[in-house]
């Protein structure tokens, strides 16, 4: 790697591709970087910054440079949710850095500039969104103060078939994972869209479904779902490691990146780790002001029931228009109504 010499926030063009560019970064007396016209900093996975301190500025004494960046660990990074710290402008506060905060954050030890003044040296090995401050000794409050908080946005590349490729460059497709049929199945039925000029293909959720079948309702997020596999008897790992191969196969056959949907946000009522943690869910009890919604959708339910029973007569579609709205945002109200 190879550091250019750039004063102002700049490029180091002289990097071999792939392997991440350098960017130097001036920091101005608020703590932020000197940079024009550009509200959030955004890079890429595999860069760094070198965010460089001038001599005499009154930011540079006892500076530690803050920043959030993941704990890099065996099973993958940690992230950690951290507020930005007060800065003081006028008066101390009594408010002292809070020790949970401290601990999370990561400290950049500063290295002396070739023209003076600090450099902090932080290379991004993970994408996210990420926040920085600078601390340092305040001689007018005489209290150790805090600059002005800025984010940069790191972006993910992907790799495939030796090639680079960044978020912009993905042409997806979202796939029903049902359609495609038993794993054995995905990789020919995905070569015919690669030929399409799919570069990535998205799968909604294959784990295994709930009590209403539906995909976005998981009973076992750890669990692939029988409808992909031959042996319904076959174990959980047995299943992940064939589901694993399979898209292995995908992407050195056809060159297809596979993202796959988790859907961590709901999950399906007869859900083992749900009985085991009631409290996780909207319910009566935890959330009252959801009584009305769940009297509604208990009578379409029941009417759904006694419909299919063939307990209701027999109904009629009637139209109920909407005149008095404008003819670009009128809409039109369907109802059943009994003959």
């Amino acid at each position: 790697r190879v550091h250019g010499i750039i004063l102002s926030f700049g490029i180091d063009t002289r990097m071999e591709k792939d392997i991440g560019t350098v960017y130097y970064a001036e920091i101005n007396s608020e703590g932020l970087i000197d940079y024009p016209n550009i509200e959030v900093l955004q890079i890429f996975v595999g860069d760094t910054i070198v965010f460089r301190i001038k001599p005499g500025l009154p930011i540079t004494r006892e500076t530690r440079f803050l920043i959030n960046l993941p704990s890099c660990e065996e099973e993958g990074p940690k992230y950690v949710n951290a507020q930005t710290l007060k800065s003081y402008k006028r008066q101390p506060s009594k408010i002292s850095l809070n020790e949970t905060l401290q601990r999370v954050l990561t400290q950049i030890e500063p290295k002396v500039s070739p023209f003076g003044g600090l450099d902090f040296e932080v290379s991004f090995k993970y994408a996210g969104s990420f926040f920085y401050q600078i601390e340092f000794y305040d001689p007018k409050l005489k209290i150790t103060n805090y600059g002005q908080p800025d984010w940069i946005v790191v972006h993910p590349k992907f790799r495939i078939g030796g090639r680079t490729l960044t978020a912009e460059s993905l042409v997806v497709q979202s796939v029903l994972c049902r359609c495609l049929g038993k794993l054995s199945n995905w990789p020919k039925c995905l070569g015919s869209q690669a030929k399409l000029g799919y570069n990535a293909v998205h799968f909604v959720p294959m784990q295994q479904y709930g009590a209403s079948g539906s995909m976005f309702s998981l009973k076992n997020q750890h669990s692939l779902d029988d409808w992909y596999v031959e042996d319904k008897n076959m174990p959980p790992e047995d299943r992940m490691e064939l589901l694993k191969n399979t898209i292995q196969e995908v992407t050195d056959k056809h060159g297809m990146l596979c993202l796959v949907d988790v859907v961590l946000n709901h999950t399906s009522k007869d859900s083992l780790w749900l009985e085991e943690h009631p409290d996780a869910a909207y319910n009566l009890q935890n959330c009252p002001f959801m009584k009305v919604a769940w009297v509604f959708d208990k009578f379409l339910s029941d009417f759904s029931k006694e419909y299919s029973a063939k307990k209701i007569p027999e109904l009629s579609l009637i139209h109920i228009s909407e005149p008095t709205r404008p003819e670009r945002i009128s809409y039109a109200v369907f109802c059943l109504k009994k003959k």
